[in-house]
């Protein structure tokens, strides 16, 4: 852990495609932190990255023309670090690959 970042719990998910069929694994960053989470797998990421993906939404055109802001992933929460949430527990859990990126 670098001095000055306090450690975030963990939050245990699963990103599925069910939204979009076509979805590959999804780039996330937050504060100049880079995560890249595999669609279909459980990762171990931190609460940053997790509130991101539920606050990611876009731009959803109705037949009628009407514009609606809709959730981006379905992102299912299966624990939380220091918390019992009751929801099973698969036993492989893969750790989503954190990129750290230099600026341009």
């Amino acid at each position: 852990m670098a001095r000055g970042r306090k450690r975030e719990r963990k939050i245990k998910i699963k990103v599925s495609d069910i939204l979009n069929p076509e979805l590959q694994d999804v780039f996330v960053g937050v504060n100049g932190r880079h995560w890249l989470i595999k669609v279909g797998s459980v990762v171990e990421i931190p609460e940053s990255v997790y509130e991101a993906l539920q606050h990611a939404e876009i731009d959803k055109v109705l037949p009628n023309g009407q514009v609606i802001r809709v959730k981006r992933y379905n992102v299912e929460v299966l624990g939380i670090e220091g918390e019992d949430i009751g929801a099973p527990t698969p036993s492989s859990v893969e750790q989503a690959t954190e990129e750290t990126l230099s600026p341009s």
